[in-house]
């Protein structure tokens, strides 16, 4: 049985939801044409030189810590399994992210929701009520 088979045979046992497992096999799909070297050749700079490939052409950071994530998943079960003797991930370093600070809603913009919500007559739903409470809270936090 393939490798690759087998670690999503693994994941699906684990748990993991259908959709992160299309997510991990289109990542490990495009990873292993892009390098085109069997999985037990692959090594620290081929991993590399792949994650610079998708950051210049335009990734985002937050994409490329997901690839990062899923093929370090890969390899350290290829590495626990006695698949590869030495895991080609363990030097790769997480990729910053900026953080960036939602500008908060102002007072025109939470009335314009408030009235949003009424349209179907009747009162604010409390879930939304409660988050546009979380909001102005927010808004007076920063000021």
């Amino acid at each position: 049985m393939q490798i690759i088979n087998r670690f999503f045979i693994a994941k699906a046992v684990e748990g993991l939801c259908q959709s992160s497992l299309d997510y991990y096999r289109i990542i490990l799909r495009a990873f292993i044409i892009q390098v085109g070297k069997h999985i037990k050749e692959i090594v620290t700079d081929d991993v590399r030189v792949y994650l610079a490939y998708k950051k210049i052409n335009k990734c985002s950071d937050n994409t490329l810590n997901n690839i990062r994530r899923t093929l370090s998943s890969f390899f350290t079960w290829c590495t626990e399994e006695g698949i590869l003797d030495r895991n080609p991930m363990l030097r790769i370093k997480g990729v910053r992210q900026v953080k960036k600070l939602k500008k908060p809603l102002s007072e025109d913009d939470m009335e314009k929701l408030r009235s949003l919500s009424k349209i179907g007559g009747g009162e604010i739903p409390p879930d939304v009520e409660h988050q546009l409470h979380v909001w102005q809270k927010q808004r007076e936090i920063r000021r």
